[in-house]
């Protein structure tokens, strides 16, 4: 009887059917060497996805500072840098808002908004080009109707898609 692992069986196995066995040992190594290919791009994907929640969060938080602040003195300059800050349906929809709305109001009423990220987090990262995030708020109001400045809180929801290397806002939704 011979034990498992012995090596002098290993030894007469390999010599009395060596092509059996280099083609049991190919196929391991085939077999590793897809299941190493596999793990390397998982790691590397996940890597990838890793990085897009830190870049895209830093990116929102700014974005969201930006767009939903404004001062009715630079309407026009407001509008112009924003509109870089868009992508796809979002984009008409915010600047409509913002022309044919927001600013009109702001002027009339002599309304400054400066906005602060109080805190922000990742909703999801499901790929590396899309990044959806949750912003807690705080936005400090002045008016002409009221001397003192009015604190306000709210949350919104942002999705940043990435276009051409750059974050841009696709969705700004409040919660």
């Amino acid at each position: 009887m011979v034990a498992i692992g012995d090596p002098r069986a290993i030894w007469r196995t390999a010599h009395r059917y060596p092509r059996t066995v280099l083609i049991g040992l190919g196929s391991l190594t085939v077999v590793l060497a897809v299941g190493l290919g596999i793990l390397v791009l998982a790691t590397d994907r996940h890597n990838t996805v890793e990085q897009a929640r830190a870049d895209g969060r830093t990116a929102g938080e700014k974005m969201a500072v930006t767009l939903l602040s404004y001062d009715y003195r630079s309407p026009v300059s407001d509008l112009g840098k924003r509109d870089d800050l868009l992508t796809g349906h979002f984009k008409d929809e915010y600047s409509v808002l913002m022309r044919d709305t927001v600013m009109p109001a702001a002027v009339k009423q002599q309304v400054t908004t400066q906005t602060s990220v109080a805190a922000s987090s990742v909703i999801s990262a499901d790929s590396p080009d899309k990044v959806t995030l949750l912003f807690f708020l705080n936005q400090t109001t002045q008016s002409a109707a009221s001397k003192d400045p009015v604190l306000n809180g709210s949350r919104v929801r942002m999705t940043l898609q990435r276009v051409s290397g750059q974050w841009l806002v696709a969705e700004l939704t409040p919660v």
